[in-house]
């Protein structure tokens, strides 16, 4: 006796449930990765240029973010969350030089850094979307004219 989970007539059925509960499964994931950006033309317009943006940038890598690297011990808060933040200013330097605009380069980097949260082959370090918020905000500041 041939036995199967669902008869020949319902068998479509059972996929398009489950095709849709996949979706919504990953619609749920992908708005849990939000991150606040610029909202207004007021705010992007003072932000600084292609050029001083990069520099304040490489900046706070060479004298922030890599002495504390150096400093830290791999495994704590303080080392995932320097390492978060030349993660994420490389980040913005490399879509800048892509031709990205400053505003757009600093809320793509933030949507892509939550994304990747570090499990790449270079580093493991997990960003939550509070961290990424709180760092949004200090890019921000770093950047406005």
């Amino acid at each position: 006796m041939n036995r199967t989970f669902a008869k020949r007539g319902l068998q479509s059925i059972v996929a398009m449930f489950l095709l849709v509960g996949a979706m919504l499964f990953t619609a749920s994931q992908a708005t849990a990765q939000k991150v606040k950006t610029t909202s207004s033309s007021a705010q992007i317009s003072n932000l600084a240029n292609s050029t001083d943006a990069v520099a304040i940038l490489m900046n706070q890598i060479v004298n922030a973010a890599h002495p504390q690297l150096k400093n830290a011990q791999p495994g704590t808060q303080q080392f995932e969350e320097w390492t978060a933040r030349a993660y994420y200013w490389k980040r913005m330097i490399a879509m800048i030089g892509e031709g990205t605009t400053v505003s757009a380069a600093l809320s793509d980097a933030a949507r892509e850094t939550l994304l990747v949260n570090h499990h790449d082959a270079y580093t493991s370090v997990y960003v939550d979307r509070t961290f990424m918020n709180q760092l949004y905000d200090f890019t921000y500041n770093l950047l406005k004219q």
